[in-house]
Order: structure tokens, then C-alpha cells, then sequence
């Protein structure tokens, strides 16, 4: 029985970890897109400087 408990409890904090990656990842996904759109705007602003 202990061992049945333990390896539930091992399960449920693999879960757990797992979803905080998840979150994670997608805020870091949020964040290059966000990145990626600033860049194009900057590089849009600066190609109007001719040197």
C-alpha cells in the first residue's frame, strides 16, 4: 500500500511539474511573438533612414 501511495504522489508531482513547464513554455511562446512583432516595427522605422 505504501508503495501504491508513493508512486501516486510521484505521479501527481510529474503532473504537476508538467504543467508548470506547459505554462512556461507558452509564456515564452507569448513573449517571441511579442518580440518578433517588435522587431518587424523597428526594422519598418529604421529602413526609412537612409544613410
Amino acid at each position: 500500500m505504501l508503495v501504491t501511495k508513493a508512486s501516486s504522489d510521484s505521479t501527481q508531482n510529474v503532473a504537476s511539474s508538467s504543467e508548470e513547464q506547459l505554462a512556461a513554455m507558452e509564456q515564452i511562446n507569448y513573449s517571441v511573438s511579442e518580440l518578433t512583432k517588435m522587431a518587424e516595427d523597428l526594422l519598418e522605422h529604421v529602413s526609412k533612414f537612409k544613410i
